[in-house]
C-alpha cells in the first residue's frame, strides 16, 4: 500500500475461473491491508468466472488499481491451490473512489473484442504442402512447435515463455566447457578429462535477436531467467514490460523461420502484433440513489455507458449518467 494514503478505492476485476459458491454467497479476505470480496456464481449459474471487489487505500487511482491487482493475484495463488481451480484476472470492470454526495465519479472499462479471422488461400496451401514434403531441420521443427503454442497462449507469461523456447531452438545448442564459478578454470576429472555440457549460449541468442533488430538483450534476459526459474515478480511493471517485448520476440522467430523454410507466401501479419482485443476506459459522472454509501451499488455498467452514448446521439438525457469526463481522472 502507498504511504500517506488518504482515500479509499474500490476496484472490481473479472476473474475467469471454474470456481462456484454452494449457496451463491460472497467470501471476504484480506491481503496486505487490502480487503477483497469475491462473488463466485451459484452452482446453476452459466458463467465462466466471477467478480472480485478489492478495497484499497491510496493517493491516486492508477496506483490503487495496481495495488488491487497485486493483492488479488496473491489471493488467487492460494485460493486456486486450495480449491484446485483455475483463476485468471482477465480485466478491470470498474473503479470507484470513496465519496458521500449525490453525484459521483467512476471509471468503467468497456471490453471490445477485435479478433480477426485469417483465410487459407491456395498459395498458402501450396506452400504448406511444399514445406511438409521437404526434410525439416530438427531445430526448425521444434521452433515451429513452440511458436504454435505461443499463438495459442492465453496469457502474456505463457506466450513469452513459449516464444523464448522457439528463440533458443533457432539459436542452437553448443557443447561448452564447464568452468569453476570462482576462478573460471575448466573443471577436469583425472579419469575423464574436461567436463562438457550442452547449452544455448547467450551470445547465440543475442546474435539471432540482433539479426532481426531486436534490441535490449539484458532486459529480455531479466525477464526470461526469473520466469523460467520461478522467481519472477508478477507485478504490474513486469507484466507491462513482458507485453511490450513479446511482439519483437515473436517477429524474430517468424522472420527466421521464413528464411530457413524459404517461405515466399507466408502471411506477414502476426496474432501477437495486433490489432488484438481492447479495453476502453470511460470516466463517468453520474447520479446515485445511495448518497450515504461510500461505493454505491448503482455505479454505471458498461452497458449503461453504451446507452448513454446512444442517448446523447439522439439529443436526450440519460437517467443516470450526467457526463463523460476527461482522462486521466484527477482522483
Amino acid at each position: 500500500m502507498t504511504d500517506g494514503a488518504d482515500r479509499s478505492y474500490l476496484i472490481e476485476h473479472w476473474v475467469r475461473s471454474n470456481l462456484r459458491s454452494h449457496d451463491g454467497k460472497p467470501f471476504d479476505f484480506e491481503v496486505a491491508g487490502a480487503k477483497i470480496k469475491i462473488l463466485p456464481p451459484a452452482a446453476k449459474d452459466e458463467t465462466d468466472g466471477f467478480i472480485a471487489q478489492t478495497l484499497v487505500r491510496s493517493d491516486a487511482l492508477l496506483v490503487a488499481e495496481r495495488a488491487a491487482h497485486d493483492a488479488l493475484t496473491a489471493l488467487l495463488d492460494v485460493l486456486c491451490y486450495e480449491m484446485r481451480v483455475s483463476g485468471l484476472i482477465v480485466r478491470t470492470v470498474k473503479s470507484q473512489v470513496e465519496e458521500f454526495r449525490s453525484t459521483r465519479r467512476c471509471v468503467v472499462y468497456v471490453y471490445e473484442s477485435r479478433s480477426r479471422s485469417l483465410f487459407l488461400m491456395g498459395s498458402q496451401a501450396k506452400e504448406i504442402r511444399r514445406i511438409l514434403a521437404e526434410p525439416t531441420d530438427t531445430a526448425v521443427a521444434r521452433a515451429l512447435y513452440w511458436l504454435r503454442w505461443t499463438y495459442n497462449a492465453r496469457t502474456v507469461p505463457e506466450a513469452f515463455l513459449f516464444a523464448w523456447m522457439a528463440v533458443e531452438r533457432l539459436a542452437g545448442e553448443q557443447e561448452v566447457v564447464a568452468r569453476c564459478a570462482k576462478c573460471q578454470k575448466p573443471v577436469k576429472c583425472e579419469e575423464h578429462g574436461e567436463h562438457h555440457y550442452s547449452t544455448v549460449p547467450r551470445s547465440a541468442v543475442s546474435a539471432l535477436l540482433k539479426k532481426h533488430n531486436v534490441a535490449g538483450m539484458k532486459p529480455l534476459l531479466g525477464l526470461r531467467n526469473p520466469l523460467v526459474h520461478g522467481s519472477l515478480e508478477h507485478n504490474f511493471m513486469q507484466r507491462v514490460e513482458m507485453k511490450l517485448h513479446l511482439p519483437d520476440l515473436v517477429r524474430a522467430v517468424e522472420e527466421e523461420l521464413r528464411a530457413r523454410l524459404n517461405a515466399a507466401d507466408a502471411l506477414s501479419v502476426s496474432p501477437l502484433s495486433g490489432p488484438g482485443d481492447a479495453i476502453i476506459h470511460t470516466h463517468c459522472e453520474y447520479r446515485t440513489a445511495f448518497p450515504d454509501q461510500p461505493f454505491p451499488p448503482d455505479c454505471p455498467t458498461s452497458a449503461e455507458v453504451e446507452e448513454y452514448k446512444e442517448t446523447v446521439r439522439r439529443g436526450q438525457q440519460h437517467p443516470k449518467i450526467i457526463n463523460l469526463l476527461a482522462w486521466p481522472p484527477d482522483w
